[in-house]
């Protein structure tokens, strides 16, 4: 008696959350390829190489380098963002905690090779993609900043601060965290901060900060 024969699966569109996924890989590939190599000497046989995808796939995914590296480099973390996110029915937690748990997460965040690499890249392509530097800086500083600008309002309204220009007191405590000592990491001068060493420096950063805002 014959086995009946076995049909073969017909080709068909990948579910949604393998397109996500291939996306996902592509573009992690191309992060990697730009912060290795620079925009320039990145190719697109090399980031479909390291993302184990066709060229035409990248193709038709993406079009081309140009809109990839836009793509990689908006990816950016947002680490820092989640303490200012009250939990499920409760109230944030106290000023210093938040601004203290924010800091470390930033540091930890920006303290690795890929990312110094990226920093470099960005600045390095501002004149030529300046709606990618544009973005990189909303993406991150600039939506951290908007998130503190709400906390001081709250903090000033409670008179847990002295009334102050939130907008410039939050540019000032973003500066505070990065500032020299990552300007020194991304240019190679210093080694990244251990996990304990970037708690220290956020605490004494928000410390300082919220010195100079104390109530008179």
């Amino acid at each position: 008696m014959k086995k009946p024969a076995q049909t073969r699966p017909r080709p068909g569109r990948p579910k949604k959350g393998s397109e996500a996924a291939r996306r996902d890989a592509i573009l992690d590939a191309a992060m990697a390829e730009f912060a290795a190599h620079g925009y320039g000497a990145t190719t697109i046989d090399a980031i479909a190489k390291r993302a184990n995808a066709a060229k035409r796939t990248l193709y038709a995914e993406f079009g081309g380098k140009d809109r990839l590296f836009r793509e990689a480099v908006s990816r950016v973390p947002r680490d820092a963002l989640t303490p200012f996110d009250p939990p499920p029915g409760g109230d944030l937690p106290p000023l210093r905690d938040m601004l203290t748990q924010a800091a470390f997460n930033a540091i930890a965040s920006v303290y690795t090779p890929e990312k110094a690499a990226i920093f470099r890249m960005v600045i390095a392509e501002a004149q030529a993609f300046p709606d990618v530097a544009a973005d990189f800086y909303a993406a991150g500083p600039g939506a951290a900043v908007g998130r503190i600008v709400g906390v001081l309002r709250r903090a000033i309204a409670r008179k847990e601060i002295m009334a102050c220009d939130p907008q410039a007191e939050a540019k000032r405590l973003i500066s505070l965290v990065a500032g020299e000592p990552h300007l020194r990491y991304a240019l190679g001068l210093d080694p990244a901060p251990t996990k304990a060493q970037a708690r220290k420096r956020a605490e004494a950063t928000v410390d300082f900060f919220l010195r100079a805002l104390a109530p008179r």
